[in-house]
């Protein structure tokens, strides 16, 4: 009884989680709309949360997104911190 207990307190804690991780991408994509290098940070914290909950698909793809938008603005900088992060 216990044992189950304890299980069911994790599930609900990793699901609360997941919910506050979702309201934090929800807003930083709703800040990536200009193309500024706030822009290119945001989809690089928007990748590493995707990351850290497991969807290596679509950190992939905001990492990508984060450089392509670093090229446009000619960034140096942010080019290469993006890079690094896709790296990881």
């Amino acid at each position: 009884m216990y044992r189950s207990v304890v299980v069911i307190f994790f599930i609900l804690l990793n699901t609360i989680n997941c919910f506050c991780q979702n309201n934090k991408i929800d807003s930083l994509k709703r800040q990536c709309l200009k193309k500024d290098t706030s822009s290119v940070v945001n989809y690089r914290k928007i990748g590493s949360l995707l990351l850290n909950v497991g969807q290596n698909d679509s950190s992939f793809i905001y990492y990508q997104k984060s450089i392509k938008l670093a090229q446009l603005l000619k960034d140096k900088r942010q080019i290469g911190l993006s890079i690094k992060f896709l790296a990881r």
